[in-house]
């Protein structure tokens, strides 16, 4: 069987693993079937990727409107017919509504005059929108015109299946001719950047994912830890720009069913990631960037201000404690001054007697 198309041998090997992890399948069986239905080499590595990662655990309904950069891929695997278009789906109504995020919900309800609380829950939002009487219509015409439903292909693996391969291995450097080695029991890496922003997570954290480590869990999705699985969208944003995990300062956690990340940024903002979103806010200046806020601002700005990113209302007491020593300092050089002074004006008595 030929390989003409690839560009290296070691793009060839990443669509064998993604055929192994996705259907099972050892090289050679169905390449080329799944190589000419994704656009052939080298399209077809990203386009499958990119398919099989939104579908691994079942149907998926899939947000992607005109400016998206992935809209283009959308709109040649729906010619292809490799996915539909929501609107054309026999799914219930309630079935598309889970499909969105909560705040595309809020706005649905203000479309069609529903009183509805931001505190309010994903859950309690689909069951107001679920029984009004201009729902379908709404969906119809308006929702889910960009939607579009992601169905594993025959043979595909839906279930986590069990990781089987060494706890440790090597791995080129993604943008280089380095060699990194890294364990995926431990979830280390010998690159520079994991030593510098991801080694003091605990173990068991998102925070200790550099990019290699995430290119390897792309590869072996059956590697991810149940625990980690609400920031697969995160994770999955960051893997596709070749980025890491946030590090350092980073804190994770979950809120109403939601997975985010809160991290310091430059000149004073705090940057909150929710799913593929991110978010800034500058506590000096009571204000979030652009006038956007996550769902949940409130709790989530709690959050922070536990963790110690900033404070409620003054300066924070590591800043009054060097205030103080400032001060201090400046009352001993002065008194010091003084004697120094008082001392020479005494010398200079006893000399002209």
């Amino acid at each position: 069987m030929s390989d003409e198309g690839w560009r290296d041998e070691e793009q060839l090997n990443d669509f064998k693993w993604l055929m192994l992890n996705n259907f099972g399948l050892k090289w050679p069986s169905r390449f080329r079937e799944i190589e000419k239905r994704f656009g052939g080499p080298p399209e077809c590595l990203f386009n499958f990727s990119m398919f099989s990662s939104r579908c691994s655990r079942g149907p998926t309904l899939v947000a992607c409107p005109p400016s998206d950069h992935y809209y283009p891929r959308f709109q040649k695997l729906l010619q292809w017919g490799i996915i539909t278009k929501a609107a054309d789906s026999t799914s219930t109504v309630e079935e598309e509504l889970s499909g969105l995020k909560k705040d595309r919900l809020l706005e649905i309800c203000n479309d069609l005059g529903i009183k509805a609380s931001a505190q309010s829950t994903k859950a309690k939002l689909i069951e107001l929108l679920k029984n009004h009487g201009e729902i379908s219509r709404y969906i119809q015409t308006r929702t889910f015109s960009d939607m579009y439903n992601f169905t594993p292909l025959p043979g595909q693996v839906t279930e986590r299946g069990k990781y089987e391969g060494p706890d440790e291995f090597a791995t080129n450097s993604l943008s280089g001719s380095d060699q990194y080695t890294l364990n995926v029991k431990n979830w280390t890496c010998t690159c520079p950047d994991w030593e510098k922003r991801h080694a003091n997570h605990e173990p068991g954290s998102p925070g200790r994912l550099c990019k290699h480590l995430l290119a390897t869990i792309a590869d072996y999705p059956e590697l991810l830890p149940n625990d980690m699985l609400a920031f697969g969208i995160i994770m999955t944003d960051r893997f596709q720009h070749e980025r890491g995990m946030p590090g350092n300062d980073a804190v994770y956690g979950t809120y109403d069913g939601m997975a985010y990340i809160i991290q310091r940024g430059d000149d004073g903002w705090v940057n909150f990631f929710i799913n593929d979103k991110r978010f800034g806010y500058h506590p000096g200046k009571k204000r979030w960037a652009n006038g956007k806020s996550p769902d949940g601002a409130s709790a989530l700005l709690a959050k922070a201000r536990h963790c110690g990113f900033y404070q409620a209302n003054g300066p924070s007491k590591a800043k009054e404690k060097d205030i103080g020593s400032v001060l201090l300092g400046h009352i001993v050089h002065l008194l010091i001054l003084i004697f120094a002074i008082f001392a020479g004006v005494m010398l200079l008595c006893v000399v002209l007697g």
